[in-house]
């Protein structure tokens, strides 16, 4: 497949692949093919496997009779590729969080082991599913238990507020193969400028004018006071990863961040692959 920004497959009578777009989330991505004239309005689906809304990449839509083999598309494998944005962390471990940690100055980190410590994660491991995913605790999805907690007047994070409440359901991580593909170093200013520009693509109610209050208070002024006369440039890892079904790779970034001893988020997600089913 090539060239699905705008377009979608229709691999059988009742399965559709299609690519997601960078700030929709999956029904909106549902609503467009719609609207684009690629899927009948009529037609009830359902979408095998979430995207995150600054995730974007092969999305797999079902009706009719796959419907009922849903359990078995959400079971295949998964093969993405990740920026990570080393020096910066948030409640999220995306761009569209609030910011926990940031790293002002230079970012220093082991680079000659970046390959090791990316290989490091190949396996199994139990990890607690993310604050803000839609895993459902005690009949509610844990995004919403994450808001509650969210204090916006507080120091402490999400995660640190919400397990004096409870403690959140595991998942598995599960790494076949992890590849370290490429690093490069992004101005403040650049910086600044992107994400500014990746959040306006996401619709809804996601705190948007809350995170990018702290990124500008916690990342951009602070970078760009007089206390700091050099320029300032961030890391950006960039890995391929191929999964097994459930891995957040929010977590695993957060995960390699901590091995090489800075705060890390995803800074960018591309799903390649799903199964035989591929970009």
């Amino acid at each position: 497949m090539s060239n699905l920004d705008n377009h979608i497959k229709h691999t059988q009578n009742d399965i559709f692949v299609a690519y997601k777009k960078e700030g929709e989330t999956p029904l909106e991505c549902l609503g467009r093919l719609k609207d684009e004239g690629f899927l009948p309005y009529s037609d009830k689906f359902t979408y095998a496997g979430r995207l995150d809304p600054m995730a974007e990449g092969l999305m797999i839509y079902l009706r009719g009779e796959a419907i009922k083999s849903k359990d078995e598309f959400l079971g295949l494998s998964k093969e993405y590729e990740v920026e990570i944005l080393l020096g910066v962390s948030t409640d999220t471990g995306d761009i569209l969080g609030l910011v926990n940690q940031a790293v002002l100055g230079d970012v220093v980190f082991d680079l000659k082991n970046v390959q090791n410590i990316c290989e490091s994660f190949v396996g199994e491991m139990e990890v607690p599913y993310p604050w803000f995913s839609s895993k459902t605790f005690e009949g509610k999805p844990l995004y919403e238990w994450a808001r509650e907690f969210a204090d916006e007047d507080s120091s402490d994070d999400v995660g640190e507020r919400g397990q004096e409440v409870f403690l959140r359901p595991m998942t598995k991580l599960s790494i076949q193969k992890i590849d370290f593909l490429d690093l490069s170093l992004m101005s403040v200013d650049d910086l600044q400028n992107n994400i500014v520009r990746r959040i306006a693509k996401v619709k809804g109610d996601f705190r948007q004018e809350n995170i990018l209050n702290e990124w500008n208070s916690k990342v951009f002024a602070k970078n760009k006071s007089k206390k700091i006369k050099e320029e300032i440039e961030y890391p950006i890892i960039k890995i391929r990863v191929r999964c097994g079904s459930g891995s957040y790779m929010r977590t695993l970034a957060e995960l390699i961040g901590d091995k090489l001893k800075v705060p890390a988020l995803a800074y960018s997600i591309k799903r390649l692959g799903v199964g035989e089913y591929r970009v």
